[in-house]
């Protein structure tokens, strides 16, 4: 890991505004449970894959504006490519936060990651996070979105389970219980 962590750090020296160095070198500290330092590179990571991601939408729109319809499209598929990067340095950041104990922080970075990528492990976890702070219902709302994105996901019916309860839903949650047994 400390060879990965050094050619990281070289990357940057070349390089100091490399949003993909940074989010491995977020990953490497949160590894190795230096959180301060991940927290600073996974939100370094962030601002470098955000600001691309602007800078593409703006090329696209110019290129529309001039009709180049096909150059238009890659730029805004490459600027969606930026919008994933970056959700998934939030999802990471939430981990940061979430294991400092920071939830509010937690929940905050999630949010950020579904409105960049919504995925299951985004909305799954902040529905669990939700559950922690005893927000049942906004929990469920989004355990339900995880399993729309994935109806496989046995961890999702299985928190979606407890959320339900909580809603004194029994018989829904136990449909969920089940489903995450059965997958």
């Amino acid at each position: 890991m400390d060879d990965l962590k050094a050619h990281f750090l070289k990357a940057l020296e070349a390089n100091p505004d490399f949003p993909d160095a940074h989010f491995e070198l977020g990953i490497i500290y949160f590894k190795s449970n230096e959180l301060k330092d991940a927290v600073s590179h996974f939100q370094s990571a962030i601002e470098g894959h955000s600001s691309e991601a602007k800078r593409l939408v703006k090329r696209g729109e110019e290129l529309l504006k001039k009709s180049q319809f096909q150059h238009a499209k890659d730029q805004f598929l490459k600027s969606q490519q930026q919008k994933d990067s970056c959700a998934s340095a939030w999802y990471h950041l939430s981990k940061v936060f979430n294991k400092r104990g920071k939830i509010d922080k937690a929940v905050e970075s999630l949010e950020n990651s579904i409105e960049n990528n919504a995925t299951t492990n985004a909305h799954r976890d902040l529905g669990i996070l939700l559950l922690k702070v005893n927000k049942p219902d906004d929990a469920r709302f989004h355990l339900e979105k995880a399993i729309g994105l994935d109806y496989g996901d046995s961890l999702t019916h299985f928190y979606l389970g407890i959320a339900l309860e909580r809603d004194k839903d029994t018989a829904e949650a136990e449909q969920h219980y089940l489903a995450a047994l059965d997958i």
